[in-house]
């Protein structure tokens, strides 16, 4: 492997995070996006030496379809959402052993859904560790992911999907259909003390907060990741 190729959006964490694995692992790096913007995860993952190619659309289905002709011998593509482009069970079984940690009193699960990975692994570790536990509650930032995570499991397991599926687990809200909704559009929010990121889960936990029902004793905000900052970028700086 010489290179890593992938594409985001650019207010995307994954530029960064791709860019920071393939200096780690001493390997190229190069990340296409659409716009002309200048973001904190591009300039991280320009600190961490890769190379920005920018396009004429952000829309991921074109930037792959780049990614697609410009592949030479040695290139290693990470897909949108780097989620492996094949049912890959230890990537998914290793976030679903966090569903070991849900407190016994919680029924409800609310988690942002954009590739729909993270939601993958909840409801596969929901399977395992606690099948009880019958609802998740997907925030679309994007195109509803209930049958692409249906499919992915089943591909894992057949009885899982299942169980998906006869359980209606997965509750959806197009969250990206909501009035004035712009997945670019920043949203400072906290829950307690933890700063959630401002276009994903800050977005969606404060809309669900002031439009939805729900149980504060029994219902699990799952967070992701903590929103980047100027710090995050110092960090590499010395890179």
């Amino acid at each position: 492997m010489r290179r890593f190729m992938s594409a985001s959006s650019i207010h995307s964490p994954q530029s960064s995070i791709v860019a920071y694995m393939a200096s780690y692992l001493d390997v190229g790096c190069t990340i296409y996006v659409g716009g002309r913007s200048e973001t904190l995860p591009l300039q991280i993952a320009r600190n961490f030496g890769a190379e920005i190619v920018r396009c004429p659309s952000g829309r991921h289905t074109v930037l792959f379809s780049i990614i697609q002709k410009a592949l030479v011998p040695g290139d290693f593509v990470v897909p949108f959402g780097m989620r492996p482009s094949w049912p890959c069970e230890s990537f998914y079984s290793t976030c679903a052993l966090q569903v070991q940690n849900i407190p016994s009193n919680i029924d409800t699960v609310v988690v942002v859904a954009g590739s729909g990975v993270t939601a993958t692994n909840i409801a596969y570790g929901l399977w395992r560790y606690r099948p009880t536990l019958t609802n998740i509650v997907l925030l679309g930032v994007g195109p509803d992911r209930r049958k692409e995570i249906v499919k992915v499991l089943g591909l894992l397991d057949r009885q899982c999907a299942h169980w998906v599926h006869s359980k209606n687990v997965l509750q959806h809200y197009p969250l990206n259909q909501q009035p004035g909704f712009r997945y670019e559009s920043p949203v400072q929010f906290h829950l307690g003390r933890v700063a959630l990121h401002p276009l994903y889960e800050g977005k969606a936990y404060e809309w669900f907060l002031r439009n939805v029902s729900f149980s504060r004793d029994r219902t699990l905000f799952w967070v992701t990741g903590p929103p980047l900052d100027s710090s995050a970028l110092a960090s590499t700086q010395s890179h």
